[in-house]
């Protein structure tokens, strides 16, 4: 499948170039015919980049990383589902999905209710029903707590949701390693569903009551509107300007490190995370299969407000692409992993409907219930 260069795109031939360098792409002379350009350009040299890699293959780049999985490797008994929640990317019905509906035990935010962020000790709690790790992987400070803690090496939890994916990679060591997952959505959907709940939702750390009297192309146009949220958060580039090689650096760690889902094929997304993942119904399957088809039709966490419909040429649209043009290009690379994970690693004789229930378990339907 050919790669999609968007018009925020490098010059085509460098683009091609760097990938090829950094082995993300290996048939050179089928690529460049088959990609489709628009036109672009960049002042990064491809000379700077190779004088920065020096040579090096591309897993020594991504030292911090190790930590984590590649995606190909197999999968052992003391490996953690990692979730990377991409915000308003369809994370909220993921986890609602895993824990709600699948009940596996989930380290979030959520677990640091009702006064658990003081308990000296790790262990599984149950909050509004559902079972929660004593601690907070969402942030930093709790994620110190939960090294402290020793989480990954506790084997409590089936799910580890985080937003902070250099710090989160502390918690694992060469026995226990994270597997990394996620749901991807393209960037501008991604900004302008951003816009419209910061509008409203004054409990989250970057709401601003300005944001209610604000258009969509001011926002763009704004000091507030993210910039390039992907490539900063997959390369640790906080406040530094995003260049060409954390582009390249970004589809390296999502090609080799993450199992890749989208929100506009949300539930095939999902099977691929149940299947790679071996999740399966343990406890009542036809109550747990109605409560994911709830989801799958209603979502969670969706904006109370309408959102605005831009397109390409539009004012509020060119605003927001100038500030993602490298989300932009990575999500493009994203939707073609997409398919090519399909091809590699989820071709199998077990339709996606009857995976989650092949060799399902009811343990409320025993006599007594064993749970």
């Amino acid at each position: 499948m050919a790669m999609m260069i968007s018009r925020y795109s490098l010059g085509w031939m460098q683009t091609i170039l760097i990938l090829v360098a950094f082995g993300l792409i290996t048939n050179t002379r089928s690529n460049i015919a088959s990609t489709v350009v628009v036109s672009g350009s960049t002042h990064h040299s491809i000379r700077g980049i190779e004088e920065e890699r020096n040579g090096q293959n591309i897993n020594d780049d991504l030292p911090i990383f190790r930590r984590y999985a590649n995606i190909e490797e197999q999968i052992t008994s003391k490996d953690l589902a990692v979730f990377w929640h991409v915000p308003k990317a369809g994370g909220s019905s993921v986890k609602d999905i895993i824990g709600s509906c699948h009940h596996k035990v989930m380290a979030s935010e959520v677990g640091i209710r009702n006064n658990h962020q003081d308990e000296n000790k790790i262990a599984v709690v149950f909050i509004d029903g559902s079972p929660f790790v004593n601690v907070d992987t969402t942030t930093v400070g709790g994620l110190k707590r939960a090294k402290q803690l020793n989480l990954g090496q506790s084997e409590l939890a089936d799910v580890i949701v985080v937003q902070h994916l250099y710090e989160a990679e502390s918690l694992f060591d060469v026995e226990h390693h994270g597997r990394l997952f996620a749901m991807f959505r393209h960037p501008i959907d991604r900004a302008i569903s951003m816009f419209y709940y910061l509008q409203y939702a004054n409990w989250e750390e970057y709401y601003h009551p300005d944001f209610s009297k604000m258009s969509l192309e001011e926002y763009g146009n704004s000091s507030f509107v993210e910039n390039n949220f992907m490539v900063r958060s997959l390369t640790n580039k906080k406040y530094e300007d995003v260049l060409p090689h954390d582009l390249v650096r970004a589809m390296a760690i999502v090609k080799r490190k993450f199992i890749i889902g989208l929100l506009d094929k949300f539930e095939e997304s999902f099977t691929r995370f149940e299947q790679y993942f071996g999740w399966k119904y343990t406890e009542n399957p036809m109550n747990q299969e109605q409560c994911r088809a709830r989801y799958m039709e209603h979502g969670a966490n969706k904006n109370k407000k309408q959102e605005e419909s831009i397109h390409p040429g539009m004012p509020a649209y060119e605003a927001l692409a100038r500030q993602n043009k490298y989300d932009i290009q990575l999500y493009e690379y994203i939707v073609n992993l997409f398919q090519e994970q399909q091809n590699n690693m989820f071709t199998n004789n077990i339709s996606s409907e009857d995976y989650r229930f092949v060799g399902a378990t009811c343990c409320e339907c025993d006599d007594p219930p064993t749970c």
